[in-house]
């Protein structure tokens, strides 16, 4: 419905997990429909996918939401999200940012399309095994309580969200 490059209306992308993608409301209920009900002049390209972390919206901003040359991003997210920064498996398979000696760097890629790809035996043991590992970990140290390496990356990305969106002239918000 929109198209790529800068447009004369206000553009807006919202970027964000399923709150922001809309599930169990209808399109015409999202909040992104309505800001841009409420916004004369605008368009709002709602981005929002569920299941998604911050790494994947960091990613999406990128590749999908760029080319659109918005003069807002809206972030949408909860907690949960910062937690499925640290997993590279979640229903499918998806990027994980692990610091490097040059930075944050996404790994896991290029992913497989999961609509077309089914994980192999070595994959589904892999993913049993992580589980088993990632579990045993939230229960050593508590749900609530994030590692300094998972905070650190989670501030990473917050703040290349917002680096992005700037970078592509837009207000981060």
């Amino acid at each position: 419905e929109y198209t790529v490059g800068k447009s004369h209306a206000l553009r807006i992308i919202t970027i964000g997990d399923s709150f922001t993608f809309g599930a169990c409301v209808s399109d015409g209920e999202t909040f992104s429909s309505y800001l841009e009900q409420l916004l004369p002049n605008s368009e709002v390209l709602n981005m929002g996918t569920s299941g998604y972390g911050m790494d994947q919206i960091l990613l999406k901003l990128q590749t999908q939401g760029a080319p659109f040359q918005p003069d807002i991003v809206v972030l949408g997210f909860f907690d949960d999200d910062l937690f499925r920064d640290a997993l590279w498996f979640r229903e499918y398979f998806k990027p994980k940012f692990v610091k490097t000696i040059h930075g944050y760097e996404p790994t896991n890629l290029p992913l497989p399309d999961p609509n077309h790809s089914y994980p192999t035996i070595f994959d589904l043991a892999r993913i049993i095994f992580q589980s088993n590992i990632d579990t045993a970990q939230e229960v050593l140290r508590g749900h609530d309580k994030d590692t300094p390496e998972e905070i650190s990356r989670n501030d990473w990305l917050v703040k290349e969200i917002i680096r992005t969106s700037k970078s592509i002239g837009a207000i981060p918000y």
